[in-house]
């Protein structure tokens, strides 16, 4: 069955990229705000830099990466003049283009709401053989 491995990983990275695109027709459609992010290779370790709008320390965020993929998801926690306590949700998803290891992932977040996501690189192994990142839409 090894010999079905490259199939499905290019068929479940088909999958994720084709998903990614309608998410991102649907945010267009609605109008639904972005999270602003850059991405850099810095030799041995992958750099991501997200902007999160309005931080403060009354917001929480989970990073994670699982399969290659960085998810980034968080809470904005805000008192309305009349008390009332509102919640926005965020999230944001990256493939990253090559093997990390997800064990040593850094995250460090600036007074001014830049979230900044430090990842080393894995070795290539034969595990990996098959991981390609996906067209960019």
């Amino acid at each position: 069955m090894e010999w079905m491995k490259p199939w499905f990983n290019q068929t479940l990275q088909d999958g994720w990229t084709e998903m990614v695109k309608e998410l991102e027709e649907l945010q267009a459609e609605f109008n639904i705000p972005s999270l602003e992010k850059t991405m850099r290779d810095e030799g041995d370790v992958l750099v991501v830099e997200v902007v999160v709008p309005g931080w403060s320390r009354r917001h929480t965020v989970d990073v994670r990466v699982e399969e290659n993929i960085l998810f980034i998801s968080g809470v904005f926690m805000d008192h309305t003049p009349s008390g009332v306590r509102e919640e926005t949700h965020f999230t944001m998803n990256q493939w990253l283009p090559v093997p990390v290891d997800e064990t040593r992932l850094k995250t460090d977040i600036k007074p001014d709401g830049r979230l900044i996501v430090t990842i080393p690189k894995r070795q290539v192994s034969q595990r990996d053989e098959g991981v390609t990142s996906p067209p960019n839409p």
